[in-house]
């Protein structure tokens, strides 16, 4: 999350981070367990989805896809978050499918890595 000086925040703890970005409900879609870990100094969220069936899984992967291409708020936080990676996982937690990306709160792609 980048503040209105564009530098990168620092977040207090995980309740910190969650508070400020605002995910929206859409990110409950199946309601999954979720993991939610600091990194990089406490400048990035992971935030780890897990699904109970498949059909939970395509159920809330359809519901972001959908966010992504019709409703520009992503988050409700007034900074600027940036959403740069999407990694899907095998159940042995090795990798599946990874795509990078910066989308912001607006949902403007900045920056897509190729």
């Amino acid at each position: 999350m980048r503040t209105s000086n564009n530098i990168l925040h620092t977040f207090v703890n995980v309740t910190d981070a969650l508070d400020k970005i605002g995910f929206t409900e859409v990110w409950k879609t199946s309601s999954p367990t979720t993991t939610n870990t600091l990194m990089d100094t406490n400048t990035t969220l992971v935030v780890s989805y897990e699904f109970e069936n498949e059909a939970e899984q395509v159920a809330f992967k359809s519901a972001i896809d959908n966010m992504f291409h019709s409703n520009p708020e992503h988050f409700s936080s007034k900074d600027s978050v940036e959403h740069f990676k999407t990694e899907w996982l095998h159940k042995d937690g090795s990798l599946s499918h990874k795509t990078d990306f910066i989308f912001t709160k607006k949902g403007r792609d900045i920056s897509p890595a190729l």
